[in-house]
């Protein structure tokens, strides 16, 4: 290669590197981040007991977590009124696909690639039959996630595609408390998370966006999702271990260590959205309007731009 090639890609691909928007910068930055501190721990920090059992469940951890942020997009970008905020979902919903692929690959690694076992545990195991289908599921909207196939399905057929979303993510919750056994804190609290979820959609489905990001209706949302993860997580502890109810009503409310409940957290996290909700809208929504797509709006749009040129040609 000589030096004047060598400029020419360099002077490129500075360009083409100014030319990615920050937000979409800053996600791809936390996206790689846990697998590479999960790489950099493996290589260069204190041997594990078990180093490959540590990966797959840190791989897993992640998919699921990229499966709500995926989920938490649309909501925030209501609440907010930060319309920009959808042009990083398609990067997030490949990421929670190539996470869960290698939480898939890191498991064949554990069985010594032992196909005909590997295949054998996910029929015999109903929590490893259900993280399957969840796979598979994320393989279909990451193979449908690109712009050639929004225009070759079809806005209406792109979109209802796309909402097998929700049922990845409800089946990958499940697979996620299922595996974790006695320590279910995170997963309580991921399940607390797409409840919250869940309820928003509801409204916005039946009510609108309007009505579904002012600020009191999420204070709304937050304190059921709340009050329903408590109650979900004491029935389960009742349940598991026989504890007295009351004990575990009360230790709903308890700060010390080890810590607050996934309920407690669960109501910062939506309070913090409530604040900033204000903040931005004001009390009941009315000092900003979302002027952002809905969803379909986005496709249709994004769709006419890619059928414009053909129609002209």
């Amino acid at each position: 290669m000589t030096l004047s090639m060598a400029q020419h890609l360099s002077t490129q691909w500075r360009a083409r590197f100014r030319a990615v928007p920050p937000l979409k910068l800053f996600a791809f930055i936390v996206l790689l981040t846990p697998a590479l501190l999960q790489a950099g721990t493996l290589a260069f920090g204190p041997p594990l007991a078990q180093p490959v059992t540590n990966t797959i469940h840190m791989l897993g951890d992640w998919a699921v977590y990229c499966l709500m942020a995926i989920l938490v997009i649309t909501p925030l970008r209501q609440i907010l009124a930060w319309p920009r905020l959808i042009s990083v979902r398609r990067m997030v919903g490949l990421a929670a696909f190539f996470y869960a692929l290698a939480h898939v690959t890191a498991f064949v690694v554990d069985k010594n690639f032992d196909l005909k076992h590997v295949l054998s545990e996910i029929v015999l195991r109903t929590y490893l039959t259900i993280g399957a289908g969840a796979l598979v599921l994320l393989a279909i909207l990451a193979a449908t996630s690109t712009t050639g196939m929004v225009r070759r399905l079809g806005g209406k057929a792109w979109q209802r595609l796309h909402r097998i979303v929700y049922f990845a993510a409800f089946i990958a919750v499940i697979h996620f408390f299922l595996q974790s056994k006695e320590d279910v804190w995170t997963p309580t609290l991921v399940a607390g998370m797409a409840g919250w979820l869940l309820l928003y959609r509801l409204i916005l489905w039946t009510r609108g966006s309007a009505v579904a990001s002012r600020p009191i209706t999420v204070f709304a949302i937050t304190a059921v999702a709340a009050l329903g993860t408590a109650l979900a997580e004491c029935l389960y502890l009742v349940a598991k271990f026989g504890a007295p109810f009351s004990a575990m009503i009360a230790m709903q409310l308890d700060i010390e260590p080890p810590g607050p409940r996934p309920a407690l957290v669960l109501a910062a996290m939506g309070l913090t959205v409530v604040v900033l909700a204000i903040w931005r809208q004001g009390l009941f929504g009315t000092a900003t309007r979302d002027r952002s797509l809905s969803g379909w709006q986005a496709v249709r749009r994004r769709e006419a731009l890619l059928v414009e040129p053909q129609r002209q040609a």
